[in-house]
């Protein structure tokens, strides 16, 4: 009987045991870096250098083209660097295309003075437009506007809704480029690159008005 139950114990362990694959190791690749540039030519044929790095230009970097608000902190015309990759991508749509042209219009929210509120607002639009003529966006395809406090995104007066009124509205006119054009800044005019500041982006705007505006 002894010998019996051994045996039965021997059976029920090989019966309950079970293969497994055998683990197969797989090496993970790094996430791809952007490819550090001073200019076009350190790009491939269908990249443009923005902001010291290399960007792709495609049918989503055309779309990148479509209205967008900037915002701002209260009191500040400094451009917050969660807003560069936003700008990188338009600035590389209105350079992929040079017969689009943006109005950058300047927002702020409603409290404080009127006047210094619309500087405040321009203040803001001109360093949106600062940063995409540092990109090597030319200045004849931008317009500045300031609202003030006049065009008011939320209309209640809370923290929320001031936040989403201090911004500037980028709205794109004329046509844009299709993806699989050629890159049309690789050779430009002279006309194209009087006054232009190429690729040394730092994303700082100014603020030197008075600690009043919002």
């Amino acid at each position: 009987m002894t010998r019996l139950t051994a045996l039965l114990g021997l059976l029920s362990v090989a019966g309950c045991a079970r293969s497994f694959p055998a683990t197969e190791m797989v090496a993970v690749q790094p996430a791809a870096q952007p490819v550090a540039c001073a200019a076009d030519a350190d790009c491939g044929t269908q990249q443009l250098c923005v902001d010291r790095a290399c960007h792709d230009v495609t049918a989503a970097t055309v779309a990148a083209c479509t209205e967008r608000p900037i915002h701002f902190v209260t009191n500040s015309a400094a451009i917050d660097g969660r807003n560069r990759s936003e700008l990188n991508e338009t600035a590389t749509c209105l350079r992929s295309d040079r017969s689009v042209h943006v109005t950058i219009a300047g927002n702020a929210d409603e409290r404080g003075d009127s006047a210094y509120n619309r500087d405040l607002a321009q203040r803001r639009a001109d360093a949106v437009a600062g940063y995409l003529e540092a990109a090597g966006v030319s200045p004849s395809q931008l317009t500045t506007a300031t609202y003030g406090a006049d065009n008011p995104m939320c209309t209640a007066h809370d923290s929320d809704c001031w936040k989403q009124n201090r911004r500037v509205e980028i709205a794109p006119r004329g046509l844009r480029a299709k993806a699989n054009e050629p890159v049309k800044n690789k050779v430009t005019s002279d006309d194209d690159t009087k006054g232009i500041q190429r690729i040394d982006s730092t994303g700082n705007g100014t603020d030197n008005g008075s600690p009043l505006g919002k």
